[in-house]
């Protein structure tokens, strides 16, 4: 008996060590080797699993990072409205949050509803969310009477991270529905365990490496020439 909890033990220790390695593909991979569905609800925190499940998939492609959204619906879908960037609406939603330096207390957030406007922002260390900072991320959004689909394109290129392969990443994935007021996460994540939250992320692995983005500005300039000889 003993043995055998000894095993479990090591055999979870070694999955989580080892994380979810990302494919890297062209095309959407859209298997279990990356594939995230273990939703739980953590607002109301009772950590009970999801009724309309969720599934998720991530893969890379060059410096692009997708994450792609099944989502079951009901008549509790609010698909909601058209709205500006960063302004929240009454409606479901789906979100990414992404730690490119583990070790610091901070993660990228990226939000996607039905109706498809952007919001973005950064996670900070007392758990606000700075929605000042924009990204050049995107989606793609279509529902029908049964699947709610969302895959989200995030361009890494631009975001903070150590430039040393394999980059070992961290991802929250959660789910908002709105009608109910129900909030599921994978992992369970609450903003109760402060710096914890982010230590409980899942870890993922990217073997392929990402053009960092030139922030190169050009700025126009006028020289004159002066004839001072007389």
């Amino acid at each position: 008996m003993r043995r055998a909890l000894l095993s479990l033990i090591l055999l979870v220790f070694i999955n989580f060590v080892k994380g979810i390695e990302i494919p890297l593909s062209k095309q959407a991979v859209l298997e279990d080797r990356n594939l995230i569905s273990d939703f739980v609800r953590v607002d109301p925190d009772d950590s009970n699993p999801e009724t309309l499940l969720t599934k998720a998939w991530l893969w890379q492609d060059e410096d692009n990072l997708f994450i792609h959204f099944s989502c079951i619906i009901d008549d509790s879908f609010i698909p909601g409205y058209p709205a500006n960037r960063d302004e929240g609406i009454k409606a479901d939603n789906v979100r990414v949050q992404l730690a490119t330096l583990p070790d610091d207390y901070f993660a990228y957030t990226f939000l996607a509803y039905p109706s498809g406007h952007l919001i973005d922002g950064i996670r900070r260390e007392d758990m606000s969310i700075d929605y000042k900072w924009d990204s050049k991320y995107s989606y793609q959004s279509s529902y029908n009477d049964s699947t709610w689909s969302v895959t989200f394109t995030i361009p890494l290129g631009s975001l903070r991270f150590k430039n040393s392969l394999p980059y070992r990443w961290k991802v929250i994935l959660s789910r908002y529905n709105y009608t109910n007021r129900e909030n599921f996460s994978s992992p369970y994540a609450s903003i109760k365990q402060k710096r914890d939250y982010f230590k409980s992320m899942h870890e993922i692995i990217l073997t392929h490496p990402v053009k960092r983005d030139q922030n190169i500005v050009f700025k126009p300039y006028f020289v004159k020439n002066y004839d001072l000889v007389h």
